[in-house]
């Protein structure tokens, strides 16, 4: 698994992330689709799904595109 570079843990002080929700989050900033990061951290694509929408409520975006944006210190 890719490690997460300190530029990645500077910028996500602007987002909530669990532990597993930052893995989830981190590969679909870096393009992996959801069923690839299913299979990535061994669990269901439904699971995956659940923690991209916990990630989106906990940080009260509606869209993942909101939520990069949030990220990265851009107000949408």
């Amino acid at each position: 698994m890719q490690m997460l570079n300190s530029h990645d843990h500077e910028n996500s002080k602007n987002i909530k992330l669990t532990p597993r929700g930052a893995e989830v989050f981190f590969l679909t900033l870096n393009g992996v689709d959801d069923k690839s990061i299913a299979s990535k951290m061994g669990i269901s694509y439904s699971c995956v799904r659940r923690h991209k929408e916990k990630i989106l409520m906990v940080n009260n975006c509606t869209t993942i595109l909101e939520l990069i944006s949030k990220y990265h210190g851009n107000a949408m």
